[in-house]
């Protein structure tokens, strides 16, 4: 509804249930890699111009408390951009890697990061939460408390 000049959301938990639910991964393809330090490896992406961001999956510690495992999914819009700059190993088990980068056209990925102190660049709650309501039972449970904090920023 409107007053004035302002815009009110009526119903936010129905808009980002439907968010949710059509939201697809555009995953074209994946690299891992090991490297021995992600975060500045990482900074050096953004100087020589290749957009990336840490997944939300990867960017759940950052909302609430979880668990996450190796290796930490890093979206990039070229990935052959990404690999020539980085300085890895290929590495083909998934579990010894520390990066997993994925290449993907999907903006939702690189909307509203938030950059830290070091150059990360995370995920927003609303990617985050996205990747996770659509995840494993586990990764639910965890999105429902990003929802929440979402609801509650809303609700301001």
């Amino acid at each position: 509804s409107t007053s004035g000049r302002s815009i009110h959301l009526r119903n936010p938990l129905r808009l980002l249930e439907r968010l949710s639910l059509e939201w697809r991964s555009s995953i074209e393809q994946k690299v891992y890699l090991r490297v021995i330090n992600p975060r500045a490896e990482l900074a050096n992406l953004t100087c020589v111009g290749v957009p990336w961001a840490v997944t939300g999956k990867s960017s759940v510690t950052r909302y609430t408390a979880f668990g996450e495992g190796r290796p930490m999914r890093i979206a990039v819009s070229k990935l052959s951009k990404a690999v020539e700059h980085l300085k890895g190993t290929p590495e083909a088990v998934p579990h010894f890697a520390d990066i997993e980068l994925i290449e993907t056209t999907d903006a939702g990925f690189f909307f509203q990061n938030q950059c830290d102190s070091e150059g990360m660049r995370w995920s927003s709650p609303l990617q985050t939460w996205i990747e996770l309501n659509n995840g494993e039972g586990r990764q639910q449970d965890a999105a429902r408390e990003i929802r929440d904090n979402i609801l509650r920023e809303i609700k301001r």
